[in-house]
């Protein structure tokens, strides 16, 4: 059952939603997605990182029986028919806006329910994924401007966003070690915008399959909206309309006040010229220059010669 299942850990914000409508679906003639069954706490993903109540798992939690009966359900309801099983999900990798804390524990999970799994491994260069993550985090509910973001310090409770988390190199090189070299393969997500037919061929070859995918579905868009100027600039609204962590579960949203705030923004949005939006990203994207320097340099250097991939010619180091 698991010696050609498919895993895929993110990272975020490197073409995992079109991944999943396109080529990770329910429709699709050669992956058998293990999709969704009962409520939201329920999915299998959210297995290896949080209990049937929706509370985090302790470190010393395995969760082993519990991924392993949702299986054992699932393929007792849907049977492949000779297609290879793949368990899609970004939040394997860890939570962007905490560190990606348990990223390490998810792995070990992982491997104990699938220890034959094929992993793949989507990565972005810092700079744009920088940029694209903190767009994210404000329509997720965050308020911090970009410096605090980049900056937030640790205090010792709750995790927050850490730069350490786009250093790559030492995930891919745990689930190495966990899986095997010849298990895990690392694509960067710059080959998937500039030539998504090699992208797919490379995620078929290792599983022995080819992805049919008309190439009319290579431009789908997926999350497209352009209104970086009014998420940054009304940030501070980000309360009233979606309640999370990332605003401490803000008590002033109510249905009523969130779909006025949406609807003013969705109003307002459709006034602001695209020069506008682009300038806000040019000026967001400057910010991120300056904090990240040459940061990732020796370690994007060294990931390029562990996985054999020139990421230099990605803009990732020179």
């Amino acid at each position: 059952m698991t010696a050609d299942t498919l895993i895929h850990v993110g990272y975020h914000k490197t073409g995992t939603t079109w991944l999943q409508k396109e080529v990770f679906c329910r429709t699709s003639s050669v992956f058998q997605p293990l999709v969704p069954m009962g409520t939201p706490n329920t999915h299998l993903n959210r297995t290896f990182f949080q209990d049937a109540d929706g509370k985090l798992l302790s470190p010393y939690v395995t969760n082993e029986a519990v991924s392993r009966a949702w299986l054992d359900a699932f393929y007792a309801a849907n049977p492949t028919k000779g297609r290879v099983p793949v368990l899609s999900s970004e939040r394997l990798s860890g939570n962007p806006h905490a560190a990606g804390f348990d990223a390490p524990t998810i792995a070990r999970r992982l491997q104990r329910v699938f220890p034959r799994a094929q992993i793949l491994i989507c990565i972005r260069e810092q700079r744009s994924w920088l940029l694209s993550n903190y767009i994210q985090y404000l329509k997720a509910g965050g308020t911090m401007p970009l410096h605090r973001y980049l900056h937030e310090r640790y205090d010792g409770r709750r995790p927050g966003f850490s730069l350490s988390f786009i250093d790559y190199l030492p995930l891919v090189t745990d689930y190495r070690e966990l899986f095997g070299a010849d298990r895990v393969m690392v694509l960067p997500y710059e080959l998937f915008k500039r030539d998504k037919a090699t992208f797919l061929k490379r995620i078929g070859e290792p599983l022995g399959v080819t992805i049919p995918i008309s190439s009319d579905r290579y431009d789908a868009q997926v999350h497209a909206t352009r209104d970086e100027f009014l998420w940054y600039r009304l940030r501070a609204l980000n309360p009233m309309r979606y309640p999370s962590s990332l605003n401490n579960f803000s008590s002033r949203v109510s249905p009523r006040l969130r779909g006025l705030v949406d609807r003013g923004l969705r109003a307002a949005g459709a006034w602001v010229p695209a020069r506008v939006n682009d300038a806000t990203r040019q000026r967001l994207a400057a910010e991120i220059d300056a904090v990240v320097g040459d940061r990732y340099t020796s370690s994007n250097r060294a990931l390029s010669d562990l996985i054999g991939e020139d990421l230099g010619h990605y803009g990732y180091h020179r």
